[in-house]
């Protein structure tokens, strides 16, 4: 009976919802004479969204760091938000009006293709069942955790992405008139140009998380926040908020799972210092060159406001709705032919150094940026090109490969990879090196959503690939699930003071 009343109360709320966010589609119809598909498109997509959030909630059954929440917030602010953003006329970017012919057109047609792929990826994602088979089937690391090495690797991989990370400050020019304003989106460029040289920082990043299994399970230790903090370093010099997003998320995430319950006042304190600090990197950006020195603190409050509004919703951050629209401007009358799968190919020419292969194809990114988006660019003593680049997402990347066919396709596959990577670590989320490896893949399931898959691919692969082998020699390898509790139990006897 208490059952019943409870399905009933949900799907009253549900109702609701549903009843509130139609009558505000309905009112915006009203009132606007342009762009009416793609409002109504964006509108559609946050409903659906709500409506899959509000019904976890109360079913006790939502989890914060569940991978389709991530999807959730790339499409819902690239598509959702800022396809209503256009709509209501505060969308005003020359870059991304100019450069498109019949603007409101492609616009609402890449509405509609955004709703179908997010459509499509929840469809597979709600495979829950099939999914859950696959994750009990892959091995699980050992639960064994050996100190000795895992803090030997901590060392080697902290030193060596220290030293990186002093030859890539050092290697872009750095010095303190090197911060103003003008030259701190700049330093971006060099991680298109400096090779292998560019990753090493990444190697922080995996010894702040190897360091958490003992600072969040055993012995807490200063250590890990001097890390975090070295972390954080390049992210901030090179003006990537996604970066730094990427680095404080894996650790809050890690956290979590390692502490089991939601940590509330560690969230608000890390919530404040990503959105401070990424604030502050959007507001020098967008402020730079417009400041007068009579302005009043009120003028510059209004201005960073707006540069903060302009910039997450006028702006091309996360799965934009306007690049979809340019990719769809050169496909859809046959100005360019589809490429079948060649974009994705790109991804075995990225290991090679430019420095070997002087013709390398160009970053995915860059191309848009140059032959659709028409920005001036230049090139660098190692040949690499310096442009602002603008990635295509997910979503345009299939329609441009495979037209609607491969949003279909490529969004199902994506939602039932995400459903078997929570399996996984529902499955075994008592287990610490698992944790680890979740942290991470969750904060590149936001990455593959709003960016091009070589370029996502190539970070993701090579962040595997040093993070799996250094805990196959933490935990002493892999056993099958099936044999997981039997080596649990010889784990804790070789515990101290077991």
């Amino acid at each position: 009976m208490k059952e019943a009343k409870s399905t009933n109360l949900i799907v009253s709320i549900e109702c609701g919802l549903i009843a509130l966010l139609l009558a505000g589609l309905l009112y915006g119809i009203l009132q606007i004479g342009e762009h009416v598909w793609s409002l109504t498109a964006a509108y559609l997509m946050l409903i659906v969204m709500a409506i899959a959030v509000v019904h976890r909630i109360l079913s006790r059954k939502f989890d914060w760091f569940e991978p389709v929440n991530f999807f959730f917030l790339a499409m819902g602010i690239g598509f959702g938000f800022r396809g209503i953003y256009i709509a209501l006329g505060y969308y005003d970017s020359p870059v991304g009006i100019a450069k498109v012919e019949d603007f409101e057109y492609y616009v609402n047609l890449a509405s509609w293709y955004g709703l179908l792929g997010m459509l499509v990826f929840l469809l597979g994602y709600s495979r829950g069942a099939y999914a859950e088979k696959v994750a009990s089937r892959i091995p699980v690391y050992r639960p064994r955790i050996r100190i000795k090495v895992l803090y030997c690797v901590v060392f080697l991989y902290a030193v060596i992405g220290l030293l990186g990370l002093i030859v890539l400050i050092r290697e872009s020019g750095f010095s303190f008139v090197s911060l103003a304003m003008a030259n701190l989106s700049m330093k971006r460029h060099y991680l298109e140009s400096g090779g292998y040289a560019a990753a090493t920082p990444e190697l922080i990043t995996i010894a702040v998380l190897l360091l958490g299994i003992v600072h969040f399970t055993r012995k807490r230790t200063f250590l890990f926040w001097i890390l975090l903090l070295l972390a954080s370093v390049w992210p901030i010099y090179s003006s990537s908020r996604t970066s730094l997003f990427s680095i404080w998320l894996a650790v809050l995430v890690a956290y979590t799972f390692y502490r089991k319950r939601f940590p509330k006042k560690v969230i608000v304190t890390i919530g404040l210092i990503v959105i401070l600090s990424s604030s502050a990197l959007v507001v020098v950006r967008g402020m730079h060159g417009k400041s007068s020195g009579a302005e009043s603190i009120k003028g510059l409050a209004e201005r960073a406001f707006r540069s903060i509004t302009d910039n997450l919703l006028g702006g091309s951050a996360l799965a934009d709705v306007v690049v979809f629209a340019h990719i769809l401007s050169a496909v859809e009358p046959s100005h360019q032919d589809l490429k079948y799968g060649s974009t994705y190919l790109t991804i075995l020419a990225r290991p090679v150094p430019r420095a070997w292969w002087r013709d390398k194809p160009v970053n995915l990114g860059n191309w848009v940026a140059i032959e659709l988006y028409h920005r001036p660019y230049s090139y660098n003593e190692r040949g690499a090109i310096q442009v602002a680049g603008i990635p295509p997402h997910m979503v345009a990347e299939l329609y441009w490969n495979f037209h609607v066919a491969g949003i279909i396709v490529g969004m199902f596959l994506f939602g039932f990879l995400c459903r078997i990577l929570y399996e996984y670590i529902k499955v075994n989320r008592n287990n610490a090196h698992t944790v680890i490896i979740y942290s991470i893949s969750t904060t590149y399931v936001l990455k593959f959503t709003m960016n091009d898959f070589s370029n996502v691919s190539t970070g993701f692969l090579l962040e595997m690939v040093l993070l799996l082998s250094s805990i196959y020699l933490i935990s002493g390898g892999m056993i099958k699930r099936v044999n997981y509790r039997k080596a649990e139990m010889t784990a804790a006897m070789e515990r101290p003071g077991a």
